[in-house]
């Protein structure tokens, strides 16, 4: 199943709104007490779909996270709910819809592939949309054999030897300088507000259609803070394969994100890899 981002009621997002920077508060009434929260727009679209999905309202699907969220604030729970549903919905999908492409380029990456997928989303903002593939990190050892794939496994090596999140520094540097003359390589500081160290090094942060700086079109920003978050709460590697297409400008690439820490229990930055394999590469990435 896929969740489609359009602009087809109230709830949605307004052209130009910055996704990952602006909260929107709305009343909503748990449990028969009326409050206020303030969540992304990104959120906000997400609750009510999974509430229309599901039969329910917005106010009912408030209750019932609000029932079993324990010492959470209600707004860190909302967004735990969110990504834990989206990491568990099953792929659908939708025969005749025009980012099949995507689909080619899994069918030709071979069957391991198309048997891992978790979770495929579809955000659209006018012309330009983003298509997300997650696949399960198991494909990194069976079919991946380049750069994603040596990171991936040092990672795991590391964790297995420390028996906990492993820290930037204790992966091998040379491995680290070696991926980053192969793929654009980021390390994502969660702690400092999820700024990017090097956003040049990133396609998803540096793609920028008119070319005159590295800030990232507020599309490719909702997609990515949705990924950072689902990372830092799981505290689990993801893998992607993204397809974006903006002003008619497309590519396709692979995306690695790994969780660190620095003290081996929460997840403080992500180590970000990405591999372009098709399409027309922005002339920044």
């Amino acid at each position: 199943m896929r969740a489609a981002m359009t602009s087809a009621s109230k709830y949605d997002v307004e052209d130009g709104m910055d996704l990952a920077s602006r909260l929107t508060m709305r009343s909503v009434t748990i449990n028969g007490r009326r409050t206020t929260m303030r969540l992304e727009p990104s959120m906000w679209n997400a609750l009510r779909r999974i509430a229309e999905t599901n039969s329910m309202t917005v106010n009912q699907l408030c209750s019932k996270i609000d029932s079993s969220r324990g010492e959470m604030s209600m707004t860190a729970a909302v967004r735990s709910y969110i990504v834990s549903y989206l990491q568990q919905m099953p792929t659908q999908p939708r025969p005749g819809n025009p980012d099949n492409g995507i689909d080619s380029i899994l069918h030709d990456m071979g069957q391991h592939y198309a048997k891992a997928e978790v979770l495929r989303v579809r955000f659209e903002r006018a012309q330009d949309y983003l298509v997300k593939v997650v696949l399960h990190s198991a494909v990194l050892d069976r079919s991946e054999d380049g750069p994603l794939a040596e990171i991936f496994k040092e990672w795991t090596r590391r964790r297995d030897q420390l028996q906990c999140l492993p820290r930037i520094t204790e992966l091998s540097a040379r491995l680290l300088r070696k991926s980053a003359q192969e793929t654009m390589l980021s390390v994502v500081d969660l702690a400092a507000g999820g700024g990017i160290v090097q956003p040049h090094q990133d396609p998803v942060m540096s793609w920028n259609v008119n070319g005159s700086n590295h800030r990232p079109h507020s599309l490719l920003r909702a997609a990515f803070q949705q990924d950072m978050l689902a990372v830092e709460q799981q505290a689990e590697p993801m893998f992607q394969i993204n397809q974006i297409c903006l002003n008619g400008v497309e590519q396709v690439y692979k995306r690695l994100l790994l969780p660190l820490s620095d003290d081996g229990t929460d997840v403080t930055r992500v180590l970000v890899a990405a591999k372009s394999i098709g399409g027309n590469p922005s002339s920044e990435g």
